[in-house]
């Protein structure tokens, strides 16, 4: 079991705030269940299943996290923020932090991490 820090800031920001319930629970669901570099398997009928059985249309929910998410593959969600969030900047030499990278590497998102300076450069 991943154990992660939560923001308890989301419910003030103006993004969560503007979203309807069932999106709300889908964005808390997906920073739940992505792994630790913020890659989520999309797998909209278990969310569903899980948090309500809620009928979501994928092309609507990048619509509406457009700004929060990268679409790496058909069915791989990347969440930059999430990274920021968990660890703060990534640095090269930490084991953990070094898995993550192996990660963003694997999915080609490396050198957009770095642009945006989400990886220490030494």
């Amino acid at each position: 079991m991943a154990k992660r820090f939560t923001d308890n800031e989301k419910w003030k920001k103006r993004f969560f705030k503007a979203l309807p319930m069932e999106y709300k629970l889908l964005w808390v669901y997906i920073l739940d269940d992505c792994n630790h570099a913020g890659v989520w398997d999309v797998d909209l009928e278990v969310a569903e299943l899980r948090i309500g059985h809620f009928n979501f249309n994928k092309d609507e929910v990048i619509d509406i996290f457009s700004e929060h998410i990268v679409v790496i593959k058909e069915y791989k969600w990347f969440i930059p923020d999430f990274i920021v969030f968990q660890y703060g900047k990534l640095n090269p030499t930490s084991r953990v932090h070094q898995s993550v990278i192996q990660i963003l590497e694997k999915y080609n998102i490396y050198t957009a991490a770095k642009e945006l300076e989400y990886i220490e450069v030494k």
